[in-house]
Order: structure tokens, then C-alpha cells, then sequence
């Protein structure tokens, strides 16, 4: 998207991606370690009008990149579309459990209700 917005602008980066930052509170830090993580990460650049392929639910890290003194500065932020990451392997999830329990419902269906009559039967018989 950089070098389209580029392209129809002349080389000049709009003075309105300059604004576009992440609220550091919506980070959850993993234990003990510098790294932080979204589950839910929305991308800034989805709020701008070419950015349609950032609207989408998105995986991501922020990494603090210290400067000389030991203090934070930048951040580097890896993001990984949630549904390429882990969203079509909870979807094949999804239908192997579906089966699964249809299985299970129709093993139920076959051997414990004739099974079931038969006692039922049996006990009535004595």
C-alpha cells in the first residue's frame, strides 16, 4: 500500500499517516520477557481508504527496540492474518468435531438403543 499511496500522491507521504499510532495499552505482555502480543490486532492503515486488506482480524508481536541509553524506543510490530495463521485449521477443527459427534450420535443410534430394547425385553420375559 506504501508505494500506491506514493504513486497517487506525487512521492509525498500524506502529512495523515504521520498520526497513526498504536495506544501502547492495548498490548498484553507474554510473562517475563519484553515481547508483547494481540490477539485482536486492528491494523491503523484499515481506517484509510485504500487500506481494505487491512481490515481483518490480525494476529500480532511488538518487539521494544531499546536505543543507546537502555531506554525504550521504537517498536517493531509482526502481524500474521489470524484466519491464514490459525483460521482455517479451527474451521477443519470445527468439522472433524462435528463429525465426530454425528459418528458418535449414530454408534449410539445403533448399538445402545437395540441394545437397551433387548434388556428391556429380557427383564419383561422374566
Amino acid at each position: 500500500m506504501y508505494e500506491r499511496v506514493l504513486a497517487a500522491t506525487d512521492s509525498r507521504l500524506p502529512v495523515r499517516f504521520h498520526n497513526y499510532r498504536i495506544p501502547r495499552n492495548s498490548w498484553r505482555r507474554l510473562d517475563g520477557d519484553a515481547v508483547h502480543y494481540q490477539t485482536d490486532y486492528h491494523d491503523p492503515l484499515a481506517d484509510v481508504p485504500m487500506g481494505a486488506e487491512y481490515r481483518q482480524r490480525w494476529l500480532a508481536v511488538q518487539v521494544p527496540i531499546p536505543l543507546r541509553t537502555g531506554e525504550p524506543g521504537l517498536g517493531v510490530v509482526v502481524q500474521e492474518s489470524y484466519q491464514r495463521a490459525i483460521g482455517n485449521d479451527l474451521q477443519r477443527l470445527r468439522a472433524r468435531i462435528q463429525l465426530l459427534s454425528a459418528s458418535m450420535l449414530g454408534l449410539v443410534i445403533v448399538l445402545v438403543i437395540p441394545t437397551w430394547a433387548l434388556v428391556m425385553r429380557l427383564m419383561r420375559l422374566n
